[in-house]
Parts: C-alpha cells; structure tokens; sequence
C-alpha cells in the first residue's frame, strides 16, 4: 500500500483468539448506543471511537467491507477475536476504539454504495486524516468514483505559490494516498525550493511516506552548493588579488588600473556578500533555495565598474559569471519525487482505478 510504514497489518495488529486473555463480551460493548444501519440486513455491528460523546454503533454487512478492504477482509474473516461467532445466536460485534467515527463513516458508505452520506468535497486537513484511514484498511476500487471530486476540491483550496509549508507537507500526503501525482509533485517542489531547512525538518511527523526527509537532505546539499559556488568566487578573486601582480582579473586595456580595478571588484564583493549573508554559514544555511539564489542574482546585478557603468572596467567584475553559475544551479536543482516514488503513485493511481488525465494538477 501507499506507506509500509503506517499500513495496517492485520497479522501484527490483531490477536488470535488462541493465546487472547478474556475479555468482556463484545455484545456488551456499546450497548446503550444508538445503531446507525448502512445495511437493513447487516450480519455486523462495528463500535467505532473509544468511549466518549463521538464513539458510533453501526450495522454493516461483512461481505461489502471484505469486498472493499483486504485488511478487513483478513480481520472478519482469519482467527482473530473479531471473526463471526461461532454461536449464530451470539450477535457479531466488533470494536474499533482506535478509529475516528467520521472517517470510518466514509469508509463504511464507500463499502456499501451509500452515495448520498458520501462527501462530495471535503476540506484538506479533514481529508488529510480520512487518509489515514484510507492507508490503514488499504481501500483502492471503492474510491475511484470519488478520487477527483476530493483533489478537486482541496485544489480550489491551494495556491501553490504560497501554500504554507505544513499544508504543503498535508497534500504530498493526500496525493501519495490517492495516487495523484500532481499533488505529489507539486507539493515537493514547494518544499524543496521554497521552505526553509528548518521548517522542512518539523513537518517529517505529518509525512508517514518519508519524501520529506529526503527533501530536507537534497536541500541542505544544495543550499552547501550554492553557498560553496559563489564563496569559490570570491576565494579566488582574493587569491589573485593578493598573490599575483600579473594575473588579475581585470580585463580592462586601461593597464595602471589592473590592480584597483581587481581591488574595487574584491571589496564590492566582499560587501555584497557579507550583506547577503554567505559569509555567515549558519544564517545562510537557514535560507531557502529560492531566496538564496535571488540572492545570487541580486549580487550579480550589482555595478562592479570601476567608475560608472560606461567606463573601460564595466565588464570586469563577476556579474556574468554569477548570473551563469545561478542558471546553471537553478538548472541542476534535483528532482524532490524519485523514479521509484513515481512508481509508486502511478500503482496506486491505478489500482484506484482514478483516469491518468484527471489525476495530474496544475499548479494554482
């Protein structure tokens, strides 16, 4: 299933009966609820929540949620303490403490072709926790009529360009489940290029696939990049400046100038770095990829001339050299979604059964 990290086993979750301790009666359990009934001739009662206000009693018949869910195909029907009771006149209960009421109601509707209690847009934390659920019983055919409402809806709710970094973290999630890609990508992206580090490190909890520890990783090494290419820069303008009187980096005719020329480049540079911040390793490596490259690019813009900018040294200071070395690192930034995370999302995608066309989204 989507995370082998947060998928339900049935087999490590579920006790057989054999070595169980006694236990109360079942039967007993939730009791005094009220029943709600997704089939008039359910052959299970399902207690879903812990004990409280919220906690659920429902009828529901085992063969549609075997139908729609291995797992609980693997619970109702293997040796555990929630298979059919022997005695048919014991009534089949089954409780569910762990399982949240509004998200097991969804669940229970996809299983039994309940259309009308079935959500036909549902806002993104809400649906970022029903695919928890979604991942623990490993539920894929029931949702494909479904799929496309749902994304569609949490897209109206993203503008990607400024979705807040936690929401962001939510949707890779959602799109990992449901197998769109789109999210996933996006999503990704947003973290990767325009989340700081830190930031990024706190999200890995909401994250069961672990893309975003491997996101924070990609971003510190290139953060490290950025910063060692353009100090590279200005360790050798200094090398020059201080170690050579006849390699400078002035390309200017106007020969007694070489050495004020390369002088005036060094301190302008030093000046602009300093500002921005590369000299101070622990401020930039708290930047953003996007922010520290428009910093490049604020750098390179700078007026290295000496003199004004008609003068014979306009061409002298590392300004083309920086925009050069920011194309070519905005080019080889890496990819946050790996070939084998593709994979895995376009397996999903199709055992949803959910249309290629209609699970890719752009980006708002």
């Amino acid at each position: 299933m989507a995370s082998s990290s947060t998928a339900f086993s049935a087999t490590s979750s579920l006790t057989p009966s054999a070595s169980a301790p006694p236990s109360p009666s079942l039967a007993s359990v939730g009791a005094t609820l009220p029943t709600e009934s997704f089939d008039e001739l359910g052959d299970l009662q399902l207690i879903i929540g812990a004990d409280g206000p919220d906690q659920a009693r429902f009828t529901v018949c085992s063969r549609a949620l075997s139908r729609t869910s291995p797992v609980l195909k693997a619970m109702l029907g293997g040796p555990w303490l929630e298979k059919r009771p022997a005695n048919g006149d014991v009534n089949w209960v089954v409780a569910l403490p762990e399982d949240d009421r509004r998200n097991m109601e969804i669940i229970l509707a996809v299983a039994h072709g309940s259309f009308r209690r079935l959500p036909r847009t549902i806002g993104l934390d809400d649906l970022y926790q029903l695919c928890f659920c979604i991942d623990k019983y490993d539920i894929s055919e029931g949702l494909m009529p479904w799929v496309d409402k749902w994304c569609s809806g949490v897209e109206a709710q993203v503008v990607w360009t400024t979705i807040a970094a936690k929401d962001a973290a939510k949707v890779l999630w959602i799109g990992w489940v449901l197998g769109n890609l789109g999210f996933v990508e996006k999503s990704a992206e947003r973290l990767l290029k325009s989340t700081k580090p830190s930031e990024v490190a706190t999200l890995a909890s909401l994250d069961p696939t672990g893309l975003i520890g491997d996101i924070q990783k990609m971003q510190l090494e290139t953060v490290h990049q950025i910063v060692k290419e353009v100090n590279g820069i200005w360790t050798t303008l200094t090398t020059l400046h201080a170690f050579s009187s006849s390699r400078r980096r002035c390309i200017s005719t106007d020969i007694p100038n070489k050495e004020l020329c390369d002088a005036a480049t060094l301190g302008k540079l030093t000046v602009s770095l300093v500002r921005e911040g590369f000299f101070d390793q622990k401020k930039c490596h708290g930047f953003d990829i996007t922010s520290l490259l428009q910093a490049v690019s604020r750098i390179a813009d700078e007026n290295f001339s000496l003199g004004n900018l008609r003068s014979a040294h306009r061409n002298c200071g590392p300004s083309l050299q920086l925009k050069k070395l920011q194309e070519k690192l905005r080019k080889d930034l890496p990819a946050p979604v790996t070939k084998t995370s593709h994979k895995i999302v376009a397996a999903r995608r199709k055992n949803i059964g959910v249309d290629d066309d209609k699970a890719e989204v752009k980006a708002g």
